[in-house]
C-alpha cells in the first residue's frame, strides 16, 4: 500500500542524504588533508558501506578499492603491524567481499573474505 511506498521513499531520501554527507566530508578532507591521507581512506570505506546499503554495488566497490589503495600507501604493506590499521583492512576486505557476493562473483568474494 501507500505506507510501504512512503517507507521506501523515506529510506531512499535518507540514503541520499547520507551519501551527500559523505561526499561533502570526502571533498573537504581531500582539500584539507590531501587525497592519500588515511582519514580520506576511512571516509571512503564508510562511503562504500553507504553505497552498498543503497544497492549501488559498482560505486561501492570503487569506494572500497580507493580506501584499500590509500591504506596500502599509508601503511606501506597489506599486513600492517598496528591493530587499528589491521582492523580497517579487514573491514575494507569484508566490504569488498560482500559487494562481490551480491554481484554473484562468488570465487572472488570467497578470496576477499579470506584475506
Amino acid at each position: 500500500g501507500s505506507d510501504s511506498e512512503s517507507d521506501t521513499g523515506d529510506v531512499r531520501s535518507k540514503s541520499a542524504a547520507v551519501l551527500d554527507a559523505y561526499n561533502t566530508l570526502l571533498a573537504a578532507a581531500r582539500k584539507e588533508l590531501g587525497h592519500s591521507h588515511p582519514v580520506v581512506g576511512y571516509i571512503l570505506y564508510h562511503r562504500g558501506d553507504a553505497l552498498f546499503n543503497s544497492h549501488q554495488l559498482h560505486p561501492a566497490m570503487l569506494s572500497y578499492l580507493a580506501a584499500l589503495k590509500i591504506m596500502e600507501c599509508h601503511t606501506g604493506t597489506p599486513d600492517p603491524p598496528r591493530r587499528s590499521d589491521r582492523l580497517l583492512y579487514s573491514r575494507i576486505w569484508y566490504g569488498i567481499g560482500r559487494t562481490l557476493h551480491d554481484r554473484e562473483e562468488f570465487p572472488d568474494a570467497l578470496r576477499a573474505y579470506q584475506r
